[in-house]
């Protein structure tokens, strides 16, 4: 199952939750494996710096690697991954590769009001990401709303979309959610 949204939604937060709710049920974050591949820095926000046609070749090798942790599990795989970034002051179309190495049987959409992602941005000390507008984050949110609109009809599932207002209610969403791809697998 394909979990997107723009970054500071919550998306990590609700995988880790679901994975530990549901049984056989992993959640691996994509950047994550970039990282591995890299060998560089040890927070996701590190990819940031480094060149994007040096991210092409990381995202190549992390591919592959999420191929081999998706060959060695038989539950449910839940991947957070963007399907697009800004990336120097342009949104960018991401992902498509990975629909290559993984059928999901789900896409989820996570979403907020773009004011709150700012204020959860703002507070996360543990992160250190570009600083973006309200404005600026709608124009993600809407190419977010494109993306998951075509990949759900290019696999011909529904796609579900999970608004985070309250985490408590939010991780209740997405545990229900990925139960009902655990039937559909």
């Amino acid at each position: 199952m394909l979990i997107l949204g723009v970054p500071g939604v919550g998306k990590s937060t609700l995988a880790r939750h679901a994975a530990n709710a549901c049984q056989n049920t992993v959640a691996i974050d994509f950047a994550d494996l970039m990282l591995e591949v890299a060998a560089v820095g040890t927070r996701r926000d590190d990819l940031q710096l480094i060149p994007f046609d040096d991210r092409r070749v990381l995202f190549e090798g992390a591919k592959r690697r999420l191929g081999q942790l998706i060959g060695s599990n038989s539950g449910l795989v839940l991947l957070e991954a963007h399907f697009v970034l800004r990336i120097d002051g342009s949104i960018v179309r991401m992902g498509d590769g990975l629909l290559k190495v993984v059928t999901p049987v789900g896409v989820l959409l996570v979403d907020a009001p773009a004011e709150r992602i700012v204020e959860r941005r703002a507070k996360d000390e543990n992160r250190h990401r570009e600083i973006e507008t309200a404005d600026s984050i709608r124009e993600l949110q809407m190419a977010n709303y494109i993306r998951l609109l075509e990949v759900s009809v290019g696999l011909s599932i529904n796609p579900q979309l999970l608004f985070n207002l309250e985490l408590e209610a939010a991780m209740k969403g997405v545990q229900s959610i990925v139960e009902k791809c655990q039937i559909a697998q």
